[in-house]
């Protein structure tokens, strides 16, 4: 992720979890700082890392590698604790992302 967010973009939270069985990393960019171009570099650092895009529609675009799953947000959301618009990526790792993500292969 610190690869993908050298492309720009505000950060404005930060959210890190790992656990024995489950990690969790989450950032949301200010959404004055985002534009589609953004949005393109971010996809872009993933696929060109082996990411495989598995969902690219609704309010959001997903891709797996190794079963972790990759989820940028598509729309902008409002981050109340900020009063400010964002947009949220995660990367999450536990037995639903392997399991959703094997199921995308196949």
């Amino acid at each position: 992720m610190d690869q993908m967010l050298q492309s720009g973009g505000t950060v404005v939270f930060k959210n890190d979890l790992n656990r024995a069985s489950a990690a969790f990393v989450m950032r949301d960019v200010s959404a004055e700082s985002w534009g589609d171009d953004l949005f393109t570099k971010y996809r872009s650092a993933l696929t060109e890392r082996g990411w495989k895009a598995i969902n690219s529609h609704g309010d959001a675009w997903q891709a797996c590698r190794s079963g972790m799953l990759a989820t940028i947000a598509t729309k902008q959301g409002f981050f109340p604790a900020r009063g400010i618009y964002t947009y949220s990526m995660r990367f999450e790792y536990n037995a639903g992302t392997i399991r959703q993500c094997r199921s995308a292969y196949q």
